[in-house]
């Protein structure tokens, strides 16, 4: 199987092997909106269990979301908190 990185729209995000990953850790997106996160540097965990409704339970936009949400955290949390 080939390891190939795809473009998130996310400055320094992508996607392989069915995972997210970024400089704030790796994690993945579920169908409707779930979301895991993990950052073993800040030891943060991120777990949101949503239900998008609409056309598409894959909204991009809600995505992209999620991603900014999940670096503006995981950053707070690498500043202070005592590793």
């Amino acid at each position: 199987m080939e390891n190939t990185k795809v473009s998130m729209g996310v400055k320094d995000w992508y996607y392989a092997n069915s995972i997210y990953v970024s400089p704030y850790g790796f994690g993945h997106g579920g169908w409707g909106g779930q979301w895991l996160w993990a950052d073993p540097k800040s030891k943060t965990v991120i777990v949101i269990f949503s239900g998008l409704m609409g056309k598409s339970p894959a909204d991009a936009k809600y995505a992209k979301l999620l991603m900014q949400l999940t670096g503006q955290v995981v950053e707070y949390n690498r500043k202070h908190k005592q590793l």
